[in-house]
């Protein structure tokens, strides 16, 4: 048997070696970026609850001051309403006259010359 000299499995060992250094380097900034990802999402998940919060107390502050201005009776007088105008009357549609028949023309006379 033979053996196999070492000298060549060195660099293929030091090159798996770096190879699975990268792939860890990798995999841990990857974790990272998960990470903040998530913290991320979080921080804007509660964003959206605290909006969300504020803006129904808001509208439940409007529709007590809602409540509270319809309670002083502050509504404006009701304005007296204008009477509509009467439609203007058409005049009834009057029939034709029938046509009435002239007398026949005489014929054209000659023209008279001037003297």
């Amino acid at each position: 048997m033979t053996t196999k000299s070492p000298a060549p499995a060195a660099p293929a060992k030091k090159k798996l070696l770096s190879r699975i250094a990268a792939a860890q380097r990798q995999a841990d900034h990857a974790k990272k970026l998960a990470k903040l990802a998530k913290l991320g999402f979080r921080h804007a998940k509660d964003k959206f609850k605290v909006a969300k919060r504020t803006a129904k107390k808001l509208r439940k502050a409007v529709k007590s001051l809602k409540a509270e201005l319809m309670a002083l009776g502050t509504k404006k007088a009701p304005r007296k309403r204008v009477a509509p105008k009467a439609a203007a009357k058409r005049a009834k549609p009057v029939a034709a006259p029938a046509p009435v028949e002239l007398p026949p023309m005489p014929p054209e006379l000659p023209p008279i010359a001037p003297v």
